[in-house]
């Protein structure tokens, strides 16, 4: 309470006390023209190639996974349809192993609708 009624609001001293202080302090960069005039024109380019990557690229991808393919195709295609024999460790081939019917259990008939 005690800070309240201490803390005093005077408008008529803050505004010339603001207006001195904003007069005579401007903000004037000191800016090389070619230099400015250097970097818009990099900025531009810039822009331009990073708009056309980002349209390109996904071509550019396409293109590269489209090729992968056809070398895969042309390399399959080119080599021997005719495969090496294959060795078993102990030299016998393999066979068939007949497994025992397990049996089912005989439910209802159910008839077919046709």
């Amino acid at each position: 309470m005690n800070f309240s009624f201490r803390k005093r609001h005077y408008p008529e001293l803050e505004e010339p006390f603001l207006d001195g202080l904003l007069k005579e302090s401007r903000i004037e960069p000191i800016v090389n023209e070619e230099k400015f005039n250097r970097d818009i024109l990099r900025l531009n380019r810039v822009g331009i190639v990073k708009r056309s990557f980002v349209y390109w690229s996904p071509a550019i991808v396409g293109a590269s996974v489209a090729s992968m393919a056809l070398l895969a195709l042309l390399q399959m295609l080119t080599s021997s349809s005719n495969m090496k024999p294959i060795r078993i460790l102990n030299g016998d081939a393999a066979q068939r192993i007949e497994r025992p019917s397990v049996p089912l259990p005989e439910g209802p008939q159910t008839p077919l609708i046709r």
